[in-house]
């Protein structure tokens, strides 16, 4: 019986052509017939938007929620690795490249753009005739920046890390 040398088992490349030519015919209908795709995405993102928003605060919610749960409860001291492992870095410099990596870089710029731009331009949804409306319209730009940019963030981005 003859021993393959390669250590990882061969794959189908299905996946791999199936993405591919999906990206490639969405592309080219970008290409071919760019104001038919842009009606096509603004009705699907507010189709999403009207029947999953929910969802989507649900499940950022439930991230938070997660995190807290498992940093107050005997699971927060569970070690990954082996027995006898210790993190190479301390927990100091581990929250900072987090920081300075993930969200450091978009908050020192959306922190303060993103409740601007909402201001200026409501998010869908809202209607805001400026000035009149511009509590209005400010509450919803700051609500929608720390919704991106505040503890749900970081819950959902040290829940994939």
């Amino acid at each position: 019986m003859p021993q393959n040398s390669d250590p990882t088992p061969r794959k189908s490349s299905f996946v791999l052509y199936a993405s591919a030519t999906g990206m490639a015919l969405f592309v080219l209908w970008g290409i071919v017939n760019p104001s038919h795709l842009g009606a096509t995405a603004e009705t699907a993102l507010a189709w999403i938007i009207d029947n999953f928003g929910w969802f989507y605060m649900t499940i950022a919610s439930i991230f938070i929620l997660f995190g807290i749960v498992v940093a107050v409860t005997p699971f927060g001291k569970l070690r990954l690795g082996k027995d006898n492992d210790r993190p190479e870095h301390s927990f100091i410099s581990w929250i900072g490249m987090l920081f300075a990596a993930g969200l450091g870089v978009g908050f020192v710029f959306f922190g303060v753009a993103e409740p601007i731009l909402y201001y200026m331009d409501p998010p869908p949804g809202y209607s805001f005739h400026l000035p009149e409306d511009s509590a209005n319209a400010a509450a919803i730009g700051l609500r929608y920046g720390v919704f991106h940019w505040g503890l749900h963030a970081w819950g959902r981005f040290q829940s994939s890390a």
